[in-house]
């Protein structure tokens, strides 16, 4: 887990800062997703950290995976996207949050920082949209917690204001 982790926490932080997504949440996502980099959707030559189904620049893999329909488990072959490394996984998924879907442009709105007031937040809202596992958000906080990922987050707040001092000149003539 740990060597998972340090081989993206330093990228995960990055396209979060960029994005304005918790980095705690993708790292964990990205560790169960992935079976913590050992799924064969993760290994090269596909890096897809999040099971993001579709292609990417033409390049996919069709994979047997589970969803949840009805309530129950039901075993699919999906298409789903091959990348060139982890970092343009990690940059399709905040790409993903942010921008949201053709046809909702804010479907994970409650996925920005600005729109979650911690990752208990963030969690919750992909549990039901992004993903089918109803315990999702549960194994999301899970991972979050035991592992300390919290840390890797970091939560920009508005730059405050300059104080501003008042002097008084006196003009003097000559």
């Amino acid at each position: 887990m740990s060597t998972f982790v340090n081989n993206i926490k330093d990228q995960a932080i990055e396209v979060c800062n960029k994005y304005g997504l918790y980095a705690s949440v993708m790292i964990a996502q990205a560790c169960l997703e992935s079976a913590y980099g050992k799924s064969s959707l993760s290994s090269p030559p596909h890096y897809n950290l999040f099971g993001v189904k579709g292609s990417y620049k033409g390049h996919s893999v069709i994979l047997p995976t589970w969803e949840v329909i009805k309530g129950k488990r039901v075993n699919v072959n999906a298409k789903f996207r091959s990348y060139p490394s982890y970092k343009e996984s990690m940059e399709d998924q905040a790409k993903l949050l942010r921008n949201g879907l053709s046809w909702n442009k804010n479907f994970y709105r409650k996925t920005w920082i600005e729109n979650a007031r911690s990752y208990k937040d963030v969690t919750k809202a992909l549990t039901g949209t992004y993903a089918t596992d109803p315990n999702y958000n549960t194994k999301l906080n899970t991972l979050i917690e035991k592992y300390n990922l919290t840390k890797y987050d970091s939560v920009k707040s508005k730059p405050s204001k300059p104080k501003s001092s008042t002097k008084t000149y006196t003009v003097k003539s000559g």
